[in-house]
């Protein structure tokens, strides 16, 4: 393939430079790697894009998201917004025939993320459920599976959020809307328990109970504040950005040497199944067991070790609902 003889050229939708997760996370991974090259930003409006593309150094800027996704100059589309829009643009990516880096959610239900992991075909495509690829996540669960540690019995795992709360910014709106698949259990769920695979293997049952601590959330308008000291040191691979960029390299050794190491839809699918048992267990107050073809998917996942432990059960317990 020529694309594999030069830099694979991305292009990302959804690169804000005033505020968005691929300024904090996408770029500074993109541009920091070798052999990759951002070669274009989009965004719904010119001036946006026009913005973005002169901030983070992309070649190239689109107001239309799909024609970007359409240009033949670009080999890898990642898609960085909202969760209800991801369904659309992911589709018209893989018809372009793009390998595409989506973030997740995949998509806004099980329903959706089977649609989006049946199109896949022979396409390269990555989920963003960066955690797992941290190298330090990756030593815990070489530890925890060489046996060095002993077998695991229990663990307990926090996962604080301040985004939910009884004030809330207008544009996070979206998450107080099941049906935007952009909600507690979905993303803050979904990556811990992914992680929580990662490091100690297969889930096989799930018990949950939630509880609903705001059950009505004020919106309030953006709110100016004195920008923070800037810190000691600042580009190159930092907080998010460490784990993309883990995610972007595997990909690029995937499409140089056509493997299909890297977790992609299906593996967002198993993770929105995952979900799915979650909150069938706080419905219903008993135990889900995971399907057995899921606990097989995380078990085949690609490891730099093997035979992890499965987990007999995890309790899940959000405070937000």
């Amino acid at each position: 393939m020529s694309r594999i003889q030069r830099e694979i050229r991305v292009g990302i939708v959804g690169a804000n430079a005033k505020s968005s997760w691929a300024k904090v996370s996408h770029v500074p991974a993109i541009n920091g790697l070798p052999g990759l090259k951002l070669a274009a930003v989009a965004t719904r409006k010119e001036q946006s894009a026009r913005e973005a593309a002169e901030a983070f150094g992309a070649d190239r800027w689109f107001s239309d998201p799909f024609a970007m996704i359409r240009d033949e100059q670009i080999d890898v589309v990642t898609i960085a917004v909202k969760v209800p829009a991801h369904r659309e643009l992911v589709l018209a990516a893989l018809d372009a025939g793009k390998a595409v880096y989506c973030e997740a959610p995949l998509g806004r239900n099980v329903a959706e993320t089977e649609e989006l992991a049946s199109a896949v075909g022979s396409h390269h495509t990555v989920v963003g459920l960066q955690g797992r690829h941290n190298p330090a996540a990756r030593r815990a669960a070489e530890l925890v599976s060489s046996g060095r540690i002993g077998r695991p019995l229990n663990a307990r795992i926090v996962s604080p959020t301040f985004g939910f709360g009884p004030e809330m910014p207008l544009a996070h709106d979206i998450f107080n809307k099941s049906s935007s698949g952009a909600n507690l259990l979905t993303i803050n769920g979904g990556h811990t328990l992914d992680l929580v695979e990662a490091v100690l293997g297969p889930i096989i049952e799930v018990d949950a109970r939630t509880e609903i601590r705001w059950p009505i959330v004020k919106l309030t308008s953006n709110v100016a504040f004195k920008a923070p000291e800037k810190a000691v040191v600042t580009g190159g691979f930092m907080g998010a950005a460490i784990n993309v960029g883990e995610i972007y390299a595997q990909l690029v050794r995937d499409l140089h040497a056509d493997t299909y190491s890297t977790p992609g839809f299906e593996h967002a699918l198993h993770n929105a199944r995952l979900m799915e048992a979650v909150r069938r267990a706080a419905k219903c107050g008993q135990q889900q067991k995971i399907r057995s073809e899921d606990v097989e998917h995380s078990r085949a996942l690609p490891k730099r070790f093997s035979n992890p432990p499965l987990l007999k059960a995890v309790s899940f317990l959000t405070r937000n609902g």
